[in-house]
């Protein structure tokens, strides 16, 4: 009897070994196809589950996703970094039909960079008559720059300002001129939606709202060549 009991401790241990070993690698490999259907790129992940048996319950302790050139409608952001805690999955939907379905983020945070070079490419997608568009970030705020036809001719445009989350929703970037000059010409900001309206170009925001797991802003900077935002699950 005892030696019987002593074979099937070992076996409980080995198939506990073995799941602790190859479980995560499998889960992670179908949360990176799932996410990169949602993110697009190729998503890498780290996950930690203890003891991994848990993750046949769909129950993760914390999952790190990283992942570059995530499209967020015309944007796209350089690279999107996560990590997430206490997380619940539907494993079955992530493993018979690589779709991810998060039932439950105890908590989140998430990184966003966002180069000038996609904003400008942002730029040049969306206000064709913006001519050959430039944008440049620093700590001290950013510039967008360019041609635009008036009259038959080239005129310079430079708009300058910051980004900032909005005051009622901390989910929303959004881009706040300070100044905009026309050929040389300093004019009136509160006159630039009205511009940028004859141009055919869009509102200047970012919604984090509508990413895949939605985000709440805590964080934003701009440093040389980049727009940097911080969010954490938004409730």
């Amino acid at each position: 009897m005892a030696r019987r009991l002593a074979i099937v401790l070992v076996l409980v241990l080995v198939v506990v070994g073995l799941a602790q070993l190859f479980l995560p690698r499998i889960v992670a490999r179908g949360l990176e196809v799932g996410l990169a259907g949602m993110l697009g790129g190729e998503p890498e992940v780290r996950l930690r589950a203890y003891p991994a048996l848990r993750l046949l319950l769909g129950r993760i302790d914390q999952l790190t996703v990283e992942t570059h050139l995530v499209e967020a409608g015309v944007l796209v952001f350089d690279t999107f970094s996560s990590t997430l805690e206490d997380l619940a999955i539907n494993l079955r939907a992530l493993l018979a039909d690589r779709t991810l379905v998060v039932e439950r983020v105890g908590r989140q945070e998430a990184t966003i960079r966002i180069s000038q070079d996609s904003l400008r490419r942002y730029l040049a997608a969306t206000v064709p008559r913006l001519q050959r568009p430039e944008v440049l970030l620093d700590q001290g705020g950013a510039r967008f720059q360019g041609e635009v036809s008036l009259a038959g001719r080239a005129v310079a445009l430079t708009i300058e300002g910051a980004f900032a989350f909005s005051p009622d929703d901390r989910s929303r970037v959004v881009f706040n001129p300070t100044r905009m000059q026309l050929d040389g010409l300093v004019m009136e900001v509160d006159r630039l939606p009205e511009f940028l309206s004859l141009l055919g170009g869009p509102e200047l925001f970012i919604d984090l709202a509508r990413f895949p797991l939605p985000l709440r802003g805590t964080e934003l900077r701009m440093e040389p060549g980049w727009l940097i935002i911080t969010g954490e699950a938004a409730e």
